[in-house]
């Protein structure tokens, strides 16, 4: 007798369940755990323009597909599993530091530029506006904020935001008057010459500590005030009024007179002292 018998394809069946972790960018691919009951198991990653039998390295999320073939003797198996290559934080190796300034009626770069692992370095004058790879300028005297952070490459999170105070300093500027003796009654006008030219003052009299007006004859504490900020007095460390000198006003001397006689008949008469010298 002939015995005839069939033997059925097995059904093949995960004995360890497919897993990956993911993990960060730069770091060791982790690598994935499969046990299939029959066959070899092959391991391929799929990604956005990423397929491959070899471990991906750029940030991103990706899937592992686990597959074993069928064949004659069993049945196939295919299984995904979704994991993330994490972006690697940026990192600050130089910070952006203030520079030492002086007004100079131009603008000025504000810092020297800093350097960063993972990005590009990006600077803004206010921490919520526009940053951007060109450092901040300034040109008026004072006090300037610079926010800067490294902003991330594809594979790296941008750095936390931080920033630097920097100064620009007022410039020095003389000041002195050539002539301050004015005759009373007359208009008080000085003349002021500044180092650097044109630059804005006010000018303000004062005597016994009081500020006053000119007026009577005496002498007065001149006192200038720089009003342009950008400037400040050479001895100083702002534009605050300062003596700058001592207006003198005097009083017009009245000709004098002489009683002289002056004709044959012995009359007198007067005549001034500018009349007697012609």
């Amino acid at each position: 007798n002939t015995l005839i018998f069939q033997i059925t394809k097995a059904t093949n069946t995960w004995t360890e369940t497919p897993a990956i972790s993911g993990w960060t960018y730069g770091e060791t691919a982790k690598t994935p755990t499969v046990q299939a009951k029959f066959g070899e198991v092959a391991v391929r990653y799929e990604g956005e323009n990423y397929s491959d039998t070899k471990a991906p390295t750029a940030a991103g999320n990706y899937k592992a597909v686990f597959t074993v073939e069928e064949t004659i003797n069993y049945t196939g198996l295919t299984t995904e599993v979704a994991f993330t290559i994490a972006e690697a934080a940026s990192t600050v190796t130089k910070a952006p530091a203030a520079r030492i300034l002086t007004y100079n009626d131009a603008e000025q770069a504000l810092v020297n530029a800093g350097t960063a692992q993972g990005g590009n370095m990006v600077y803004s004058l206010s921490e919520n506006g526009t940053y951007g790879e060109n450092i901040p300028t300034g040109k008026d005297a004072g006090d300037y904020t610079v926010w800067y952070y490294v902003d991330g490459d594809d594979n790296h999170t941008n750095s936390q935001k931080k920033s630097v105070t920097v100064t620009i300093s007022r410039a020095p500027a003389t000041f002195s008057v050539k002539d301050s003796a004015v005759e009373k009654g007359q208009e008080v006008k000085l003349d002021i010459v500044s180092d650097p030219a044109d630059i804005s003052y006010q000018v303000t009299y004062r005597r016994n500590g009081y500020q006053v007006v000119p007026q009577d004859v005496g002498e007065y504490d001149i006192f200038l005030e720089i009003t342009n900020k950008n400037y400040r007095h050479a001895k100083s460390t702002d534009g605050s009024p300062m003596k700058l000198g001592v207006l003198r006003i005097y009083e017009k001397e009245k000709p004098a007179f002489y009683t002289l006689g002056f004709d044959a008949n012995g009359g007198t008469g007067t005549m001034d002292a500018l009349e007697a010298l012609a």
